[in-house]
């Protein structure tokens, strides 16, 4: 699905939007690139957005900022992560304008990443306690177990695998099939790396099956 300039109806926006996050979210660079086109096909200058409302256009800011954060970290590209940082910072902005505090979260959530993918790991645990401070008096809150996911991550990269089986235990108390399937696919799949790690290859095959059954 591509925007073209006799497709830019309210549901082809939509459905657009929700084609590049299922790419983001399988990591897809290729298919991010070829969803995301239309309005950026230079990846060195800024997207071309001034067609979209400023809702549309924090949703494309942050799928742009995401794309270029795990672009710049899988090809080793650290400038990368500066111009995300932008994106994604004006992302939240537009969002918070329009007090839209879940994606506004969800901007930040990414921001931070860029930051913890630059090693400024203090700014990225900033951002966290900040949304947490916002959003943690309801752990089933979607962004409250964004945060939690985002710290199992980085217990996976630190080793620290007792760390990331306590907080898997804590999100499977809390996340339940009404939360959206990209956010449980996630969680099954860290937690699958979590345990395959841990060499619990029982617990982990659950949860990667898990995963995939979802995904589909």
């Amino acid at each position: 699905m591509k925007i073209t300039s006799s497709t830019k109806t309210s549901a082809d926006v939509t459905r657009l939007i929700e084609e590049a996050r299922d790419a983001e979210l399988c990591r897809n660079f290729d298919l991010s690139r070829d969803i995301l086109s239309p309005f950026w096909k230079d990846f060195e200058s800024e997207p071309e957005l001034s067609a979209f409302t400023s809702p549309i256009r924090g949703e494309f800011l942050r799928l742009c900022g995401v794309f270029l954060s795990e672009y710049g970290r899988a090809r080793g590209l650290p400038y990368y992560q500066i111009r995300a940082k932008d994106l994604l910072s004006c992302a939240a902005d537009l969002f918070e304008a329009e007090n839209l505090r879940d994606k506004a979260a969800e901007a930040r959530v990414g921001l931070a990443n860029c930051y913890w993918f630059s090693g400024e790991i203090n700014e990225y645990d900033d951002i966290l306690q900040s949304i947490k401070a916002e959003f943690g008096a309801d752990p089933g809150h979607p962004v409250s177990i964004q945060i939690k996911l985002n710290n199992i991550f980085v217990a996976i990269w630190r080793k620290e695998l007792k760390e990331a089986q306590s907080l898997i235990d804590t999100v499977a108390n809390v996340i339940t099939a009404n939360h959206h399937y990209r956010l449980r696919t996630q969680f099954h799949n860290l937690a699958g790396i979590a345990f395959r790690l841990a060499k619990d290859l029982n617990k982990s095959a659950i949860h990667l099956r898990e995963a995939v059954h979802i995904a589909r």
